[in-house]
């Protein structure tokens, strides 16, 4: 079905007037069409392709784009938008200086004296919602061989509004690949399958992360910059947040953004992991979505940080196939009356895989249905010793908890595995 009638005119014309006569869809003014600026204008014998950019005095709109289809006779056959903003009236004349913008892209990017722009920074206006945007710098900055940043900052005071790595499609996460103890943060890429692509919070196939300070096992509805209803959230899928903790002094529980991304990433570790050594879809494993693949599905496992009840421990609480299990993890404080020399399990791998591995276990011998099959103190203590050798095997690491104990000798065993 042709959206509007067959046209000798200019393909240009028959668009803008298009809008115009569709102000219920597009509402539109006159000026506002005729800022529109036409950027791709592809003809093939069968079609005719346009796109125009809004703009408001001179300057696009981030991502606001309008698309038309037209057939060779004229006709409208399609007609698709983006982040176009009908009404659109705000300030166009920038406050902070493009050399200031770009330090403001660098903080944004944690890059201060490395890495080059590839363009010099353009204004743009950034919408917020259907109604209101802001004037922005649009920047384009290349830390390294995996990062190249495309980057918008508020031309008001700095903040930033957008950040994209040009480089991968998939989701990113600066995270501890075993513990603060070990190396530094990475910047890593989720493999397929943690995170669909449309996924702006740290919920996944596998996991469904968030922070649960006050202990009742539910998010806690928090919203900000960096969270959305107790999860952690990134508009872009790039989940590097700041962190702290007692091994720099700082209070963890200023961080809990930084604290959910990792406590995401090491569910997933643990998931692809046991996952490879035959905890499988038909073998009962915890995902919500089985993929016809066997078992039950709906139990991804629920993971809770900073969990208000498990202050100094970490648990599993397993439940019959079906039924999504929970995971939680709580900070680990040190004795003192100070919050700045606190720990958070969530950093420390070898807690996640441990106590992943008491659901993999209990569902096992539990054949899916029983939760209490190694409750009893000689089971309970092979669970404990199954779940402490698959923690130290995956990081080959003999010391158990040297993060949390901060004891690089021991852990929070009475000796190291190895003697």
């Amino acid at each position: 079905m042709m959206l509007s009638a067959a046209s000798t005119r200019n393909a240009e014309v028959i668009a803008r007037d298009f809008l115009l006569t569709n102000a219920a869809v597009f509402p539109f003014v006159q000026s506002e069409v005729d800022q529109l600026r036409l950027v791709v204008r592809d003809v093939t014998p069968e079609a005719t392709y346009l796109a125009f950019n809004q703009t408001l005095n001179g300057i696009d709109v981030f991502q606001g784009q309008i698309k038309f289809t037209l057939s060779k006779t004229g006709e409208v056959i399609q007609v698709t938008s983006s982040e176009i903003v009908p009404g659109l009236n705000t300030s166009t004349v920038p406050k902070l200086r493009p050399e200031d913008a770009e330090l403001k892209a660098r903080s944004a990017a944690r890059a201060e004296t490395n890495g080059a722009f590839v363009r010099a920074p353009e204004l743009v206006i950034f919408p917020l919602d259907a109604a209101t945007a802001r004037l922005a710098y649009r920047l384009f900055l290349e830390v390294d061989s995996a990062q190249l940043y495309e980057i918008v900052v508020d031309a008001e005071d700095g903040k930033l509004l957008f950040r994209h790595n040009a480089y991968v499609n998939a989701a990113q996460a600066r995270v501890w690949t075993q513990s603060p103890n070990v190396g530094s943060r990475q910047l890593v890429t989720f493999p397929d399958g943690w995170l669909p692509g449309t996924a702006t919070v740290t919920t996944g196939n596998n996991v469904d992360a968030f922070v649960d300070a006050n202990g009742d096992d539910q998010p806690d509805p928090q919203t900000t910059g960096d969270l959305e209803v107790g999860r952690a959230s990134s508009a872009t899928q790039l989940f590097d947040f700041p962190f702290g903790d007692g091994t720099i002094n700082a209070n963890p529980r200023n961080f809990k953004a930084a604290s959910i991304t990792n406590l995401f990433y090491f569910v997933n570790i643990a998931h692809d992991f046991y996952y490879g050594l035959g905890f499988t879809e038909a073998a009962g494993n915890f995902q919500t979505d089985n993929f016809n693949k066997g078992g039950t599905g709906g139990d991804a496992v629920i993971a809770e940080a900073q969990q208000g009840d498990s202050d100094d421990n970490a648990f599993f609480a397993p439940m019959p196939e079906g039924t999504a299990p929970r995971l939680l993890v709580g900070l680990r404080t040190r004795g003192t009356s100070s919050l700045t020399d606190d720990l958070d399990s969530a950093y420390n791998g070898q807690t996640v895989i441990h106590e992943y591995g008491h659901g993999v276990s209990t569902r096992l011998i539990g054949a899916g249905t029983s939760t209490s099959c190694l409750d009893q103190i000689q089971s309970g203590a092979m669970g404990e010793g199954w779940s402490d050798y698959f923690a130290i095997s995956f990081f080959n690491n003999p010391v158990y908890g040297a993060y949390l104990s901060q004891n690089a000798s021991r852990g929070i065993r009475r000796q190291s595995y190895e003697g």
